[in-house]
């Protein structure tokens, strides 16, 4: 009997569905076969269980079926004394993400990838300088990130449009001249549009630290001299003059009052011009207020042919209870130095690259590509204990703003409190 050519292809694709049939119940019998010999647990904040399963551990574990891993999403604001507690009773994970700053304070709890198995070449061509310099020590690397963010500045284009401002600032020199023209006073001399949220302490700016940070980093301010904090001196004093100036209601720079509403809900609101934050706030005001419009802009600097920015970012380093510590360092390689795995996360989590393959990929003039680039040119400092220096910090500017001491002593005090801190720290 001569068959139809339909028939042919009916039978055909029988054929087919029945080989594939076979093959997947052939290859799930062969999964189910293979024991598991490692079981890790992970521990993260801000990406949630889907994200970190579906862009990390699933193709993972499939590549690698005699591993078993669960990722738990840990809240932010107790995440780090929980972390501690659970590795001091033996409770803790095998993998959890560390904190840029953290190494100083939380080193001896990892496990670090020996120069061997990560030249520091690796890591060089990997990844922008300041991973390097939060996660690398002389016996080798304590962590990879996952992604790097770092301080932009975000402007209200409205505002921008009113006061005939065509171009962002680039510079602080040109910053200062825009602030005649964004900043609206009523008639008792009270800010009513503010220009620009600076000068205030974390009350009520958002990252408010971090953006002293950059400005005293910028102006080549020695925050650590050995074991010692010294950025009471040697441009100190001079950056944090020029950024609590724009709070002096006597200064021709006046633009924030303590008084104000917190930062990111003015920026929301269309009550301040410009804010300095990172990328993951875009989301938070775009919700608050889906019709601002808003324009992103490369950071403010001293020297914009010397461009210095500052990092924000997480990594996943190896706990030092871990029992798997060889099984845990592959996913994290995996997972931070593959690119089409970080793409992939990048993508779940909606975060900034880390990888400069990646990096170099993105169109400088796109929202992301701002943000990128400055990975390539961001640095930190080392902190003991970055919980306790941002209070610190904090607290120095209220003292200032608030007329309760000068610039000078109170850098002087911060300084003494940060160094009584590493002396702690070294003790325990």
């Amino acid at each position: 009997m001569k068959l139809s050519k339909n028939q042919i292809l009916l039978i055909f694709a029988g054929v087919v569905i029945v080989v594939v049939g076979f093959y997947l119940v052939f290859s799930n019998l062969r999964r189910s076969n293979v024991a598991v010999t490692a079981n890790l647990e992970v521990w993260g904040v801000f990406d949630s269980e889907k994200a970190i399963n579906d862009s990390l551990i699933a193709d993972f574990v499939k590549a690698n079926p005699d591993v078993a891993i669960i990722y738990k999403q840990k809240n932010p604001l107790t995440y780090e004394e929980e972390l501690v507690n659970a590795l001091a009773s033996g409770t803790g994970p095998d993998i959890f993400m560390v904190k840029n700053t953290w190494i100083p304070k939380h080193g001896n709890k990892l496990i670090p990838l020996g120069f061997d198995n990560l030249p520091i070449e690796r890591v060089r061509s990997l990844f922008p300088k300041v991973v390097e310099s939060d996660f690398v020590r002389g016996d080798g690397t304590y962590a990879l990130p996952l992604y790097i963010d770092t301080l932009t500045m975000f402007y209200n284009q409205d505002l921008f449009d009113k006061a005939g401002i065509a171009e962002p600032p680039a510079t602080w020199e040109e910053l200062t001249a825009d602030l005649r023209k964004l900043t609206l006073f009523n008639q008792r001399g009270g800010i009513v549009t503010a220009g620009v949220a600076i000068g205030g302490s974390e009350k009520n700016i958002n990252k408010a630290v971090d953006l002293l940070y950059l400005i005293m980093l910028q102006n080549k301010t020695p925050m650590i001299t050995g074991n010692r904090a010294d950025f009471a001196r040697g441009g100190g004093e001079e950056a944090v003059n020029f950024y609590t100036q724009f709070t002096r209601s006597n200064s021709s720079f006046y633009t924030w009052d303590p008084t104000l509403h917190y930062s990111i809900d003015s920026f929301a609101q269309g009550d301040v011009g410009i804010i300095f934050n990172y990328g993951y706030q875009l989301f938070n005001i775009r919700q608050k207020n889906p019709f601002l419009r808003i324009g992103i802009s490369p950071m403010i600097q001293k020297d914009y042919l010397k461009p210095v920015n500052y990092a924000d970012y997480w990594g996943l380093g190896v706990s030092r209870s871990s029992s798997n510590p060889s099984v845990s360092w592959q996913f994290i390689l995996e997972s931070t130095t593959n690119q089409d795995v970080s793409t992939k996360y990048l993508n779940a989590a909606q975060r900034l690259p880390a990888l400069r393959s990646v990096i170099s990929a993105i169109p400088e003039d796109t929202e992301i590509g701002i943000f990128t680039r400055q990975a390539l040119t961001a640095v930190s400092w080392p902190q003991v204990d970055p919980t306790e220096n941002d209070l610190i910090f904090s607290d120095m500017i209220d003292n200032i703003v608030n007329g309760r001491a000068t610039v000078k002593q109170a850098l002087n005090q911060a300084e003494t409190q940060i160094n009584s801190l590493i002396i702690r720290r070294q003790g325990q």
